[in-house]
């Protein structure tokens, strides 16, 4: 994604994302992390910005204790 990302002598303007569920995340984190010049639009479809109810309960469920967790700190 980095490469496309850069500004470049292409005939494209902007660069948008379009995101799933945990993909929104993923893109998300991509653009807390890197600046990006030209950027357009990006849609994030189901995905959980503010978390899940259930991976909080799952959290401590002490079934579940052993498997990672995932935290997403704004």
């Amino acid at each position: 994604m980095i490469n496309y990302s850069q500004p470049s002598t292409a005939k494209y303007t902007s660069i948008s994302f379009v995101g799933v569920s945990m993909g929104g995340l993923v893109i998300r984190a991509y653009l807390h992390k890197y600046k990006i010049p030209n950027l357009g639009k990006v849609v994030l479809i189901g995905t959980p910005n503010k978390g899940s109810e259930v991976a909080d309960y799952l959290k401590n469920n002490k079934l579940y204790k052993n498997l990672p967790v995932l935290l997403v700190n704004n």
